[in-house]
């Protein structure tokens, strides 16, 4: 699933959706909370479902709603827990609970609704948050899947900021989407059976991501490792008939001052424990 975001400034009252995301904390008042912008339908439903406590926002819940709102038909509240005890990560769990719930949910045009306390929540810019959290839990690998040719495979995402002097920005929307899209790349090959990525396949997407961002990749061959003495690492490669493959890398900045180095697994055929 493709997800395309933008911040509308648009209000809410005004706003056209096939569907809005509302993020709600326990003992929530509808009409003294960020959820006052809400067109008057709305509000009206989900102050009814929290004093009955069908929806009560603990962390974790959802609801989905099918408003009868004719510019936004659908709503789904997610719960984010006590307010005093919101941070990051329970922001960023709640999106992603939202971005697994965006593929069985018949809309392609998603609003969400980053009200001011979701805002006050944490250092870290909470829009950033929200589009890590959304496009995690929207990750799906379906690679071996066949497509269905009706089913839209891109979501329009708007985000709307109820709080004027804490405006979220499209540069940190950006990064938040950047991590993300790279912890489901790292997803997807972890993902794919061995048969279909074999070191030689790891190696020729290393060498793709260091053309598309202008790195340096090496990639060490079997002999180049006997000439270093990596015996354990040869000697985990001879459970595979598929020749190793050590893949290096490599990132400069001009700035930099320190040099940073992550090592990885890597190892195509097997998760472990075969011996």
């Amino acid at each position: 699933m493709e997800l395309k975001i933008e911040i509308s400034k648009i209000p809410l009252k005004n706003e056209k959706l096939e569907a809005l995301v509302v993020f709600v904390a326990e003992g929530t008042d509808v009409t003294g909370s960020g959820l006052r912008d809400l067109p008057d339908e709305l509000k009206k439903q989900l102050s009814t479902s929290l004093k009955l406590r069908v929806f009560n926002g603990k962390k974790g819940s959802s609801q989905h709603f099918v408003s009868g709102y004719a510019k936004i038909p659908q709503m789904l509240a997610i719960g984010v827990g006590k307010k005093d005890e919101l941070d990051a990560e329970t922001l960023r769990r709640a999106a992603g609970k939202a971005g697994k719930m965006l593929s069985a949910l018949k809309a392609n045009t998603v609003g969400f609704v980053l009200t001011s306390f979701l805002q006050k929540t944490t250092e870290t810019d909470a829009g950033q948050i929200l589009v890590e959290g959304l496009t995690l839990g929207a990750y799906e690998f379906n690679a071996y899947k066949k497509q269905e040719n009706n089913k839209s495979s891109t979501k329009f995402i708007k985000i709307h900021c109820c709080d004027p002097e804490k405006h979220t920005s499209l540069k940190t929307l950006k990064i938040g989407k950047i991590l993300a899209d790279g912890t489901n790349m790292a997803r997807t090959l972890g993902n794919t059976p061995a048969n279909d990525l074999k070191p030689k396949d790891l190696a020729a997407e290393a060498k793709k991501i260091a053309k598309q961002y202008k790195m340096e990749c090496t990639v060490l061959e079997e002999k180049d490792m006997k000439k270093l003495g990596m015996g354990m690492l040869l000697g985990v490669s001879r459970g595979s008939r598929e020749p190793a493959k050590l893949i290096v890398l490599e990132y400069s900045h001009q700035k930099a001052k320190q040099t940073v180095a992550f090592v990885g697994k890597g190892v195509t055929f097997d998760s472990g424990g075969i011996s």
